[in-house]
């Protein structure tokens, strides 16, 4: 069996604010070449933080992935972890930082917001 890529492969985008986690995409387009872009306000980038890795995680309830419309979908006991957004590490940003500033490399990007 032959499995073979597209060449025409897109760049991915990922919204800071679509409240997925993406992370199992991200480095398979690294792999794959396929450049990675992340869209976000200037005003979500905490530029006092040398790395993600201090970033709180918001939870959202458990409640919005086991119930529809208050019937229970999961069985029970099971506890869900329920992330409000993942933090991208800035070596599998690829392509860029989209800002209504521009697009920038995560390692220019608190230098090129103060320019603007």
């Amino acid at each position: 069996m032959h499995f073979s890529i597209s060449t025409s492969i897109k760049p991915i985008l990922l919204f800071i604010y679509l409240l997925i986690i993406f992370f199992n995409l991200v480095p398979t387009a690294k792999y794959h070449k396929v450049p990675f872009y992340v869209a976000a306000p200037t005003t979500s980038i905490d530029l006092s933080l040398a790395n993600g890795s201090a970033i709180v995680i918001e939870e959202r309830p458990p409640d919005e992935l086991t119930l529809i419309k208050g019937m229970r979908i999961a069985a029970p006991g099971i506890c869900c972890w329920n992330p409000a957004f993942d933090v991208t590490p800035a070596e599998l940003i690829t392509g860029g930082i989209i800002t209504e500033k521009g697009v920038f490399k995560p390692a220019e990007l608190a230098k090129k917001i103060h320019e603007k």
